[in-house]
């Protein structure tokens, strides 16, 4: 009866943490329009990557919208023409 009561309390904390995390998703557009916080996002994203860190599914999704927002804001400079 006990490991049931446990197994309930584990699965409603687990479920309440997906659904916090889902709350703080952002889209692309969201991060487009705050750079700043897509850079941050970008730069915690590679350090956790770089620290051999594993992240989740929507972790990576995640940090796929703040790098292409942030790869999006730079301004574009056309290459110089070249003859061949």
């Amino acid at each position: 009866m006990k490991k049931i009561v446990l197994l309930r309390a584990v699965a409603v904390a687990l479920a309440v943490t997906g659904a916090m995390q889902s709350a703080i998703a952002h889209t692309q557009e969201w991060y487009a329009d705050h750079v700043a916080e897509a850079r941050v996002k970008q730069s915690r994203c590679l350090a956790r990557l770089k620290a051999d860190e594993s992240l989740s599914q929507d972790e990576m999704a995640e940090c796929q919208r703040a790098s292409d927002a942030v790869f999006r804001s730079g301004k574009f400079t056309p290459s110089a023409r070249k003859s061949y």
